[in-house]
């Protein structure tokens, strides 16, 4: 990384509603990732509650690229933690972020703090 450089670090938790997470996809990118991407680098992570063919997928993935869509990244299960059977939880990075590594973080810790397991990401700046 680039000593001094800044990144706008987006996390987010979205709701359970369709046509909430709709909506909140579409004010997080007007008020939050098109501002940042002014000044990249820039990674969303959080909490979609959304599948991958979705929308809010689609909505976000206009502005950002999905970690776990680029080539020889695997899409993780993250959703329940006691049998992991969709992807919910994403990471998104703007143009000419390198992912070295993504991956969701599957410990006995984590599926005890939450019903989601955590994703993580190792990135360098463009």
């Amino acid at each position: 990384m680039e000593e001094g450089r800044a990144w706008q670090i987006i996390n987010t938790h979205f709701g359970l509603g369709h046509g909430e997470r709709r909506s909140q996809a579409h004010a997080l990118v007007e008020q939050w990732i098109k501002p940042a991407l002014g000044q990249p680098p820039v990674v969303l992570c959080g909490d979609l509650n959304s599948r991958p063919s979705s929308v809010v997928h689609k909505i976000i993935g206009e502005s950002l690229d999905d970690v776990f869509s680029a080539p020889k990244m695997k899409r993780h299960r993250t959703f329940p933690t006691r049998c992991p059977l969709i992807c919910l939880d994403y990471l998104f990075v703007s143009e000419g972020v390198r992912v070295l590594r993504a991956a969701a973080w599957k410990s006995p810790l984590a599926a005890a703090a939450s019903d989601h397991f955590p994703v993580f990401a190792e990135v360098a700046a463009p």
